[in-house]
This record gives structure tokens, C-alpha cells and sequence, in this order.
């Protein structure tokens, strides 16, 4: 992960040099130029999907400079909304044992509400989350609806 793995590209990348500098017959450095490259592309592809998957997750920066009011009642309207959408992966006690079993698992609902702010949150739930089975609820639920929802995740879940 991160830079341990543009650390591996790197040394891939030394030992075909080293490869290319080698007594071997020409077959035997073509075959292993081949193996060296291929498995270069492999450990690039693995290394820059992370970080593309990291992107897609993140909010855009005015999304997070937008503010939310999340007052009581916002959290009373979500409420509802939680059981008919979330429910059924994250649980309805937001344990992530919900009667819909997900690979990956749905995770603990207090374990995101208090790693990210309420802006994260309601991108997350508008766009999904890319790499997981997190539908987009850009469609099915309204902006307000949306903010409702996070004010009732903050308020039943945070620690």
C-alpha cells in the first residue's frame, strides 16, 4: 500500500536495468525483460487503482465547504429513512449486521459517523462508495432527505 508499493515499481524497474547490463543469452534477458515488465504494469495498476479508489471516495472541496444544519427534527425525519435504506446492510442498531450480508462487510455505523464529517457523509451516501457494495443514493433519496439522514446518523450514532 501507498509507498511501499511505487517503492516495488521502482525496484522492478532496477532489475530490468540490471537485467538489460546481464551476461545472459539475448533469449534469456528477453524472457525475463518480459516477466520483470509484465509484473511492473501489475504492481503500477494495483498501486494507482488505490489511490483512484481514494479519489472517488472523497468529496468534492465544495461539498465539504458547504454547511449543513442538523438540527433535531432533521434527525427525526432521518430516522425513517435510515430503516427503509440503510438497515438492511449496516443493521438497524448500525452494527453492520444487517439481515443483507455485503463483501466486504457493511461496517459499524459509529465507526464512519465519527471518522467523517457531516459533508463526507452525505457524499458518501449520495455517490456510494466506489470498491464496496455502498449503492448511490443520488436517485433515490432528495438533498434534504440526504441531510436528514446524516443529521439522524450523527445523532444516534456518534460516540
Amino acid at each position: 500500500a501507498g509507498l511501499v508499493a511505487w517503492a516495488l515499481a521502482a525496484a522492478i524497474l532496477v532489475a530490468v536495468w540490471a537485467l538489460a547490463r546481464s551476461r545472459l543469452s539475448r533469449t534469456a534477458r528477453r524472457a525475463a525483460g518480459a516477466a520483470l515488465a509484465a509484473l511492473f504494469v501489475v504492481v503500477v495498476a494495483g498501486a494507482g487503482s488505490r489511490d483512484l479508489i481514494a479519489l472517488a471516495n472523497a468529496p468534492p472541496p465544495e461539498a465539504v465547504a458547504a454547511a449543513a444544519q442538523l438540527e433535531g427534527a432533521a434527525a427525526a425525519r432521518g430516522e425513517p429513512l435510515y430503516l427503509a435504506n440503510c438497515a438492511s446492510c449496516h443493521g438497524r442498531d448500525g452494527d453492520g449486521n444487517g439481515p443483507m450480508r455485503t463483501l466486504p462487510a457493511a461496517g459499524p455505523m459509529a465507526e464512519a459517523v465519527a471518522r467523517l464529517s457531516p459533508q463526507e457523509l452525505e457524499y458518501r451516501i449520495a455517490n456510494g462508495m466506489a470498491g464496496t457494495p455502498m449503492p448511490p443514493f443520488v436517485g433515490t433519496l432528495s438533498e434534504p432527505e440526504r441531510w436528514d439522514l446524516v443529521a439522524y446518523l450523527r445523532q444516534r450514532f456518534a460516540e
